[in-house]
Parts: C-alpha cells; sequence; structure tokens
C-alpha cells in the first residue's frame, strides 16, 4: 500500500465517501454507529456544516474518515470524534494520525476538549487514542449494542487542549 494524505472532504469526495462506507465489513459496522453510514449520512459527510470532516485517501480511494463535531448549547467549546478506518490501511499509523488531526481542528475551532466514544472491547482503540493524549472518562455499562445485538459497555474517553 502506498503513502496516505489527508484532506478536507468536500462534495468532489461524495462517491469516495459512498465507495468507503461499501468496504466497512459486516464485523466492523457491528462497532460503528449504524446512523452514520446511512445514505443520508454519508452524502452530508462532503456538504457545509460546523463539524470538520478529513479523509485519508491512498490514490483518489477512501482509507479512513475523521469527524471533529463542535457539540452545540453549553457543551459548545466541546468536540465529539469520529474516526474510522478500513481494515486494509489498520496498522499503517492512520488512526494515529488523524486522532493528532483532530486536536489541531479542535485547536483550530477554539475547542477546550475532545472526546470520542468506543465500545470498551475495542483495545487496541482506547490504547491508540490514550496514546495521543486522552484519558478514560466513564464507562457506562450495557450502554449500547453493537450490529451483532449484543449489549456492550461504552467507554468515554477525553483530550482537554486548554482548561
Amino acid at each position: 500500500m502506498s503513502a496516505f494524505e489527508v484532506r478536507p472532504l468536500t462534495a468532489d469526495h461524495r462517491r469516495a465517501a459512498e465507495d468507503f462506507v461499501a468496504k466497512i465489513p459486516h464485523g466492523d459496522r457491528a462497532f460503528i454507529d449504524r446512523s452514520l453510514l446511512s445514505q443520508v449520512s454519508v452524502a452530508g459527510w462532503t456538504q457545509r456544516t460546523n463539524a470538520r470532516r478529513l479523509g485519508a485517501f491512498i490514490g483518489d480511494d477512501m482509507v479512513a474518515i475523521l469527524t471533529v463535531n463542535p457539540q452545540p448549547g453549553w457543551m459548545s467549546e466541546v468536540g465529539e470524534v469520529r474516526l474510522v478506518v478500513l481494515p486494509e490501511a489498520r496498522g499503517r499509523g492512520i488512526a494515529t494520525a488523524l486522532a493528532d488531526r483532530a486536536v489541531e481542528v479542535a485547536r483550530e475551532l477554539d475547542l477546550r476538549k475532545l472526546y470520542i466514544e468506543v465500545m470498551e472491547r475495542l483495545d487496541r482503540v482506547i490504547d491508540m487514542f490514550v496514546g495521543v493524549g486522552f484519558e478514560r472518562e466513564a464507562t457506562l455499562r450495557d450502554h449500547v449494542v453493537d450490529g451483532e445485538g449484543r449489549p456492550g459497555n461504552l467507554c468515554i474517553l477525553s483530550r482537554f487542549l486548554r482548561t
């Protein structure tokens, strides 16, 4: 596999985003918020919004997506992170590079804090985020149900950017 390039998602990337979603294996979909994968959501990835979305590309193929979504109202200084990497692109540092970019984007947005929700059984994902400065903030027991219908704990990791 070639080197990857991180680019902001634009309307020109809609087809690449649709192809990306189609490549997410069934087993991985079990750990992703299913509402993110609907056609409407995928189309929205390339639309103008308060959320910042970056794609990792190898050539014209999107292999990962990062979203930093500033929260509304009383949480307006907090951003939610979403990150998905295709299996064939894992182990190349893409997730770590995108997690670092999430921090850069959050600083550009003048956010005070970032958080990500991860199913607790995804140890490698949690370890990667801890490795880039996130900390376990909470675990919600039997809070989510994966795509196979199994309940699981939800781990909330966060990183303060300023106090």
